[in-house]
């Protein structure tokens, strides 16, 4: 078993999608302006506080009730085990690994926080015709608004709206992890939100500063309170998968080389409301990772009080 990732000749159509994700945040703008507050997650005994339709979440599996009624004894909510790492590290692959393996403690489901803006610009960029234009486009913008960043400069109107569109998208799957993790299954996510570095990945996007328009920053404030809500939910364990530039950039040719290696500087000073960290060399053979992986899990479940059914099969959603 190798690194490699297969890319499906529809990949394009990943663009298609965005449409309505972007719809759907035009509609639900006016949620930056409704005063609201985020009620972070409490110290003891979480619960989900969202009022969210989980009907896809209603499992009819006997295996799925048994992590319930787990739940239900010991007053918590199941465990949340958070894969993060620069791009090339093989989140996804540890990911879905662990979501398989982890499913003999009991039902486990997988989450995506990220927000994969990257993964759309790289799809509109492979679009017959005028893909070629629209990558340098955006690259353009994303320079000039990095620019901006770098002196702390709020960004403009428009790409203001992007970044707030792609924050209520990853509010919402953070939503979907919360309604999986209320079901009783074990989470296994790929990225978790912090705000322990602005700016870096999974961070917020808006830097802390007073200038700009109205506007802009009514957007900031928003965006900085959603992150707090989604990071006051600590992870049992944080899987920080450290790897470097050149492995990573061999894994991820599409990627800039200047951005993984700046994504890679960061990445242990990232932070999740003191969440137990377990660093794992993802330079090493993919079984080596895994075996790394599973160990640390291992000690989490049991501290959890989750036993190992050895002889039954693993349940996992996706």
């Amino acid at each position: 078993m190798g690194w490699e990732k297969v890319r499906t000749p529809d990949t394009p159509r990943l663009v298609l999608d965005e449409y309505n994700f972007i719809t759907s945040f035009i509609l639900r703008l006016p949620e930056f302006y409704r005063p609201f507050t985020y009620a972070k997650a409490p110290a003891t005994k979480p619960t989900n506080c969202l009022n969210l339709d989980t009907r896809w979440y209603d499992f009819n599996d006997s295996f799925l009730n048994s992590g319930m009624t787990m739940r239900e004894e010991s007053g918590a909510l199941a465990p949340l085990i958070a894969i993060i790492g620069s791009d090339g590290s093989g989140k996804s692959t540890v990911a879905d690994h662990i979501l398989e393996w982890v499913g003999r403690y009991g039902p486990a489901g997988r989450a995506h926080l990220g927000k994969q803006s990257g993964n759309v610009g790289r799809a509109i960029g492979q679009l017959p015709l005028v893909g070629a234009a629209m990558d340098r486009l955006i690259r353009r913008k994303a320079d000039d608004v990095n620019d901006r960043l770098k002196e702390d400069k709020q960004p403009t109107l428009l790409p203001a709206l992007v970044i707030s569109a792609f924050t209520l998208r990853r509010k919402r799957r953070f939503k979907r992890m919360l309604a999986m993790r209320k079901q009783g299954l074990i989470v296994i996510t790929d990225r978790y939100p912090q705000i322990a570095v602005p700016g870096a990945y999974d961070g917020p996007g808006f830097p802390d500063s007073p200038g700009g328009s109205r506007l802009v920053l009514t957007l900031a404030r928003r965006e900085q309170a959603m992150f707090e809500w989604m990071a006051s939910y600590r992870p049992d364990l944080v899987l920080r998968l450290n790897v470097d530039v050149d492995t990573a950039f061999a894994r991820k040719p599409d990627h800039r080389r200047d951005a993984l290696a700046r994504k890679i500087a960061v990445t242990p000073y990232l932070t999740y409301s003191g969440a137990p960290i377990v660093d794992i060399d993802a330079n090493q053979p993919l079984e080596c990772v895994f075996k790394d992986a599973e160990d640390a899990v291992a000690r989490i479940m049991a501290e959890r009080g989750y036993v190992l059914k050895q002889g039954e099969p693993a349940v996992a959603f996706r």
